[in-house]
């Protein structure tokens, strides 16, 4: 299982280090905060809360500021702060009901953090929720927490 679990955390990294470009500004870090699992969570919870409120203008301010790989049902989409920003303001449809379910929080460099777990979403007029499985990678910038890679899938359904 270790070996299943130090292969997919070395292809997000070749992944994220073979499709992101040099960031257009320079990246400012005072040094990443003092606990990082406990600054995951803040961001989670924040983001969750955002999510559910909703406030879209908000969400695009999770990312890093170079953006993010994001994978969505196998659909790989490489994208910019800019390009999510616009996609949360203009297309996004929040859930009607939104809740990260058992996030685990995993320290692996001094300035990243492995999160996975899942969530649940009800749209708006739905019949009921969906689950959804959940990873991304969070980068520590200006000593805070930011998303670089998000993987969502559908949660196959229980035998």
């Amino acid at each position: 299982m270790r070996s299943r679990t130090f292969e997919l955390i070395a292809s997000v990294g070749l992944v994220l280090a073979a499709c992101t470009s040099p960031p257009a500004t320079p990246m400012l870090i005072d040094g990443p905060p003092s606990d990082l699992k406990a600054s995951s969570a803040e961001l989670f919870d924040q983001y969750g809360a955002a999510l559910s409120a909703p406030r879209p203008e908000a969400l695009a301010g999770f990312y890093h500021y170079a953006g993010a790989l994001r994978v969505f049902n196998g659909v790989r989409r490489a994208m910019t702060r800019a390009e999510l920003d616009s996609i949360y303001r203009r297309s996004w449809n929040p859930p009607e009901y939104f809740a990260w379910e058992q996030l685990t929080y995993d320290s692996i460099a001094p300035r990243l953090v492995i999160v996975t777990g899942g969530f649940r979403w009800k749209s708006r007029g739905g019949r009921d929720t969906t689950r959804f499985l959940y990873t991304a990678l969070l980068e520590a910038v200006d000593s805070g927490m930011t998303i670089r890679f998000e993987e969502e899938t559908l949660r196959p359904p229980l035998r």
